[in-house]
């Protein structure tokens, strides 16, 4: 019995030696899986918390240039609540010169999904990048001006960089966006393409593989936007060729009222029509290559676009910006257009001789920059001469609103006095100019 007895003791301290390591290497194990639990949650914290996608500013970072270029290093850096200014004839800052400077806003924003308006309204010229994509580019000279356009924007932090410059006279730099839907509508990402099922949300596009749109298109889908540089390639390959196609693009948008600038920069030839009135021609052999523009006074509502365009051979490009000017009433001259000529309204001028110059500065010695035939429609820049015989008006075929035009061989679209008094700042050929020729039906240009 005794030695019996002994042999179930060592069974039993063995057992329990056993039990007992086994329970402590259990709770070791736990102690370490969950310190390292711990530290998994807290890192996963700690990175979430510097996550770039939740990265927003509350400010812009501005930066200054004394060039129109954005060249070097800016003479002044500093934050912005908001980039809205109207600085007239003067500057930002006493260190930025009051003309020919240049500056950089940029920031991060975090923005619920959905169609956004970014609208930039300048003098002289501006741009607007989204996450590094050019969505606004009007790095020109001009008057003070705004130009939108509808984005859709996926979600969640977003890098918007907006770049200016003024050369002159009244600087004006403002932007801003308003979310106008989930799937666009307005100016440059909405309507309905035409199509009342709603199958084209922005612009309905229609591919020829001809250059005449002719038979059945091989391709029709939503565009969002007018503005393709295919280069040396195609649309939609290989339905539609490189080279000798055509495209056509309908839309029916609701726009508010106003004044509105419609140009068109296309290789080779393109067309617009506007409620089924053709407003702008360029599908002439060879089409001129440089931006064609036309005014058009819109009452408000519904406005009917269409788009054409042809491309031959060598590089493809279509591009059309719809542009809100200031002004324009649809009122004007209520003369009825007895000259054979289209009516105008607004900041509209159409040309009622056979053949106009238009000159450097207001006066019939001054240079001449170009003639334009009759029924010819120039834009009105908004100046006029204190006598009211002369009116600024755009160059035809170029992105300058500087030439002069005499105010008897045009009907206007708006009363004259309506413009601003042009005060000359020097230089040669100002003045308020002769009395000119007086159009009619005769042969050389008049001016």
């Amino acid at each position: 019995m005794p030695i019996i007895f002994y042999k179930l003791k060592l069974v039993d301290k063995k057992t329990k030696k056993n039990t007992d390591m086994e329970t402590t290497m259990t709770q070791s194990k736990r102690t370490i899986l969950l310190f390292v639990v711990g530290i998994a949650l807290v890192a996963a914290m700690l990175s979430a918390g510097t996550r770039p996608a939740a990265a927003q500013d509350a400010t812009w970072r501005a930066e200054y240039w004394n060039n129109p270029s954005l060249g070097g290093t800016p003479i002044l850096t500093r934050q912005e609540n908001q980039i809205n200014y109207n600085w007239w004839d003067g500057s930002p800052a006493p260190a930025i010169h009051p003309d020919n400077f240049s500056a950089r806003w940029t920031r991060r924003v975090n923005f619920p999904a959905g169609t956004y308006r970014f609208a930039a309204t300048m003098d002289d010229g501006m741009r607007v990048y989204l996450n590094g994509n050019r969505i606004i580019d009007e790095w020109n000279l001009s008057t003070t001006h705004t130009v939108s356009k509808d984005v859709y924007v996926p979600g969640g932090s977003n890098e918007i960089v907006v770049e200016y410059f003024d050369s002159g006279g009244q600087a004006v730099a403002s932007f801003e966006w308003t979310l106008v839907g989930g799937s666009g509508g307005g100016w440059e990402g909405g309507g309905n393409g035409g199509d009342p099922g709603g199958a084209y949300p922005n612009w309905k596009g229609e591919y020829f593989s001809n250059t005449s749109l002719s038979g059945s298109p091989v391709v029709v889908r939503d565009d969002r936007y007018i503005d393709f540089n295919w280069g040396k390639g195609s649309p939609a390959y290989p339905a539609v060729p490189d080279d000798r196609f055509s495209a056509r693009w309908t839309r029916n948008a609701t726009y508010p009222a106003g004044q509105y600038k419609f140009v068109l920069t296309s290789d080779d030839g393109s067309r617009l029509y506007i409620n089924g009135v053709q407003v702008i021609n360029n599908f002439g052999s060879p089409p001129n290559l440089s931006p064609i523009s036309a005014d058009y006074w819109h009452p408000g509502g519904v406005m009917g676009l269409k788009v054409e365009y042809y491309e031959a051979t060598g590089p493809a490009r279509m591009k059309l910006d719809i542009i809100q000017v200031p002004g324009g009433s649809g009122g004007g001259d209520s003369r009825p257009p007895s000259d054979g000529c289209p009516a105008v309204s607004g900041f509209q001028a159409m040309v009622t001789v056979n053949s106009l110059f238009i000159r450097s500065e207001p006066s019939q010695s001054s240079n001449t920059l170009t003639s334009v035939n009759k029924c010819t429609l120039l834009v009105l820049t908004g100046f006029r001469t204190a006598d009211n015989q002369w009116v600024s008006v755009g160059i035809p075929g170029t992105n300058r609103f500087d030439g002069w035009a005499q105010v008897q061989n045009l009907r206007l679209g708006i009363p004259i006095t309506n413009l601003a008094i042009w005060t000359p700042t020097g230089g040669s050929g100002g003045g308020t100019g002769g009395s000119g020729g007086s159009g009619g039906s005769g042969g050389g240009p008049v001016g």
